[in-house]
């Protein structure tokens, strides 16, 4: 596998949580917008939680977990992910919560491969701090083992389940940098789950595509745009825009929070009808989402919902551009934080900041 596929999985991750939100809100008739798709997500009856047969790959990327298989979590309050199985009787049952390797809850299930076997997971974690670790965990239940098998929460170093091999063991990359540990030689190993010995493989080398190097990650934007961000050792997310010969030219840097570098990444971006502005989708703490306007040949953003201080405002997602010029966003009930007074789709005019209510949410978007 490509080397940037075990970055990328870097810019899924993010935990903590963020602050008081409110918004500025102008409601009127409502008006039909550009649909845009909805993670396949369901609310469980009678629960405050959510549950979905889909989860990400390393390059970020939603796949469909194996059949049989969901993640469930929270949807107020800590999240306390979890692994289910279908009974065969047409319930579910509960495999595993999070780990207790860590300090709380923080973080979620991301994705999970079936050993040849049938009798372990080869589970990936999305913890706090955007630190990903593989665990292994038993078919019938039980706490998850970290691969590398460090008992410590200090020394564990950063990991991805890449899958199964025919003779049992797991592929795992084991990487170095980031909010974790450092691991004396980072690499592809194969991993037995039973005895959690590992064999090195191959090394992790950056390669000399600086979009596919393992210290920075890039991805391709429409109209000509990018997101990228560094990996380690510490986190600065920028949007870039291509320039003549093939060069790119910084639009933004990352968030700034009381002089300091926000901790996220930016991770889409939207241009507008009138090519003038970026509407910008911003991963923060608690995986919390912001929207903003960024001006297109560069600028300070602006939170879509108008607020001086944007860890102020509600959580938002980006959705698209109107043929009229207005922005399409999202504003949420949120779980990691208070979130809009109301939920429900807007349209935003990047101008004058007035907004236009269009509808409400559903449960799948985060319309509690």
């Amino acid at each position: 596998m490509r080397r940037g596929t075990i970055a990328a999985l870097l810019v899924l991750i993010v935990a903590a949580c963020g602050g008081e939100r409110s918004a500025r809100q102008t409601t009127t008739s409502p008006r039909a917008v550009a649909a845009e798709p909805v993670a396949q997500a369901r609310s469980v009856p009678g629960s405050a939680r959510s549950c979905e047969t889909r989860g990400h790959n390393s390059r970020g990327l939603p796949v469909a977990l194996p059949a049989g298989f969901r993640f469930c979590s929270n949807t107020r309050g800590y999240l306390k992910s979890s692994i289910e199985q279908r009974d065969g009787r047409g319930g579910w049952r509960r495999i595993t919560g999070p780990p207790k390797l860590y300090p709380g809850d923080d973080g979620q299930w991301m994705n999970i491969f079936v050993s040849p076997d049938g009798q372990t997971l080869l589970a990936q974690w999305g913890g706090a701090c955007e630190v990903p670790n593989a665990f292994f965990v038993a078919m019938n239940g039980g706490e998850p083992r970290e691969v590398t098998g460090e008992r410590n929460a200090r020394k564990v170093p950063m990991s991805i389940g890449l899958g199964w091999q025919s003779d049992g063991r797991a592929r795992v990359a084991v990487l170095n940098s980031g909010c974790s540990p450092d691991y004396d030689r980072p690499g592809i190993y194969l991993i037995d789950p039973k005895t959690r010995r590992g064999t090195f493989v191959e090394p992790l080398e950056p390669s000399a595509d600086p979009t596919q190097d393992l210290s920075r990650t890039c991805q391709r934007q429409p109209g000509g745009f990018r997101v990228c961000m560094n990996v380690g050792p510490f986190y600065h997310s920028t949007i870039e825009r291509k320039a003549s010969a093939g060069t790119w030219r910084v639009v933004t840097g990352p968030l700034q929070y009381r002089s300091k570098d926000a901790g996220g990444f930016w991770r889409l971006v939207l241009v507008s009808p009138d090519r003038k502005t970026l509407l910008a989708q911003w991963s923060g703490e608690c995986e919390t989402q912001s929207v903003f306007f960024v001006p297109a040949r560069g600028g300070t953003p602006r939170s879509v919902t108008s607020e001086g201080e944007w860890w102020k405002a509600p959580e938002s997602g980006a959705a698209g551009w109107a043929n009229d010029g207005r922005a399409i966003v999202r504003l949420f009930a949120s779980v990691c934080g208070i979130g809009a007074h109301r939920p429900g789709v807007y349209l935003i005019d990047p101008e004058t900041g007035r907004a236009e209510f269009v509808r409400r949410l559903t449960r799948a978007e985060n319309g509690y």
